[in-house]
C-alpha cells in the first residue's frame, strides 16, 4: 500500500512540475504540421477534380439522354377497346388502389403503425444527416487547401478566440497570484493548458503562413514578407520565456499577455496584405 501511495505521489509531484513549465513552439512540430498540411492538400485537390470530372460526366450524359428524348421520334400509343365488362373490372380495380392511397381513421391500428414508421424514419434521417455533416466538416477542415488566411483561422482553429482565451486566462492567474499557494497553483495549471492550445494554433499558423509562402514563388517578394512567419514564431517563443520567469520569480502575465494579443493580430493582418498584394499582383 505504501509503495501505491509513493508512486502517486510521484505522479502528482512530475504533474506539478509539468504544469509549472512554460510550453513553447517548437520548429520540428512546424515541419511536422506544414508536411502534413502539404500531403492533406494534394490529397484534396486530387478527390475535388476526380469529383468535378465525375459530376461533369453526369451532367454531359443526362443532357445526351435529354437531347436524344428531345428529338427522338415519339412512340405511337395504341388506343385498345374494352369491353363493358373489361371497363367495370378496370374501373373497380383503379377504385380499390384509390381507397388504399386514403388517410387512415385517427387513432386506427394502421393510423398508429404509420405514425410511428414516421417518427423512426425521421429520427434515423435526422441522426444520419448530422452524422454525414459532421464527417464533411472534418474533412473539409483536413483536405482544402484554404485560399488565405482568413479561411484559415476560421476554419481550422475555428477563429482566433484561442487569443482572447489566452488573455482571458492570464487575467485569472494574477487574480489568484494574490491569493493561497493552492489559488496560485490552480491558475498555473489553467493558464498552461491554455498555452499549450494557444502555441499549437500558433505553430498551425506559422505552418500554413510558410506553406503559402512557398507557393508564392513565382512572386517575388521582400525579405520581410519571407520572415513575417518567423517573426511571428520568435515572439511567441519569447513570450513563453516571459511566462517561465513569472511562473518561477512572481509577476503579472496580463499586461504582457495583451502585448502577445496585439504582436499577434499585428502579424495576421500582415499576411493578410502580403495575400493581397499577390493575389493582386498575379491577376
Amino acid at each position: 500500500m505504501k509503495k501505491i501511495f509513493s508512486a502517486m505521489l510521484c505522479v502528482i509531484c512530475l504533474s506539478s512540475s509539468l504544469y509549472a513549465t512554460a510550453p513553447c513552439a517548437t520548429r520540428e512540430n512546424i515541419d511536422k504540421k506544414k508536411a502534413v498540411m502539404g500531403r492533406r492538400c494534394t490529397c484534396g485537390k486530387t478527390l475535388f477534380y476526380t469529383l468535378a470530372t465525375a459530376a461533369s460526366g453526369f451532367c454531359i450524359f443526362l443532357g445526351y439522354k435529354f437531347y436524344k428524348s428531345m428529338i427522338g421520334q415519339k412512340e405511337s400509343v395504341n388506343i385498345r377497346t374494352m369491353s363493358n365488362d373489361a371497363l367495370t373490372k378496370r374501373i373497380v380495380g383503379l377504385e380499390k388502389k384509390v381507397e388504399a392511397l386514403k388517410e387512415p381513421a385517427m387513432f386506427s391500428w394502421k393510423w398508429t403503425v404509420g405514425s410511428l414508421k414516421s417518427v423512426v424514419t425521421s429520427f434515423i434521417s435526422s441522426g444520419l444527416a448530422g452524422i454525414v455533416l459532421s464527417k464533411f466538416r472534418n474533412f473539409y477542415k483536413c483536405y482544402n487547401c484554404f485560399d488565405n488566411v482568413t479561411d484559415f483561422i476560421a476554419v481550422r482553429l475555428e477563429g482566433a478566440n484561442f487569443i482572447d482565451e489566452l488573455l482571458y486566462n492570464a487575467q485569472l492567474f494574477d487574480h489568484f497570484s494574490v491569493m493561497s499557494e493552492d489559488d496560485l497553483q490552480k491558475g498555473k495549471e489553467r493558464f498552461t493548458v491554455s498555452l499549450n492550445n494557444f502555441v499549437a494554433s500558433i505553430e498551425y499558423l506559422v505552418a500554413f503562413m510558410e506553406y503559402k509562402i512557398d507557393s508564392f514563388q513565382d512572386t517575388v517578394l521582400s525579405e520581410e514578407d519571407i520572415l513575417l512567419s518567423k517573426h511571428l514564431f520568435d515572439t511567441v517563443n519569447t513570450y513563453c520565456a516571459q511566462v517561465e520567469n513569472i511562473f518561477s520569480n512572481g509577476g503579472q502575465l496580463f499586461a504582457v499577455t495583451s502585448i502577445l494579443r496585439e504582436d499577434v493580430i499585428r502579424y495576421i493582418e500582415g499576411f493578410r496584405g502580403l495575400e493581397n498584394r499577390v493575389t493582386w499582383m498575379l491577376k
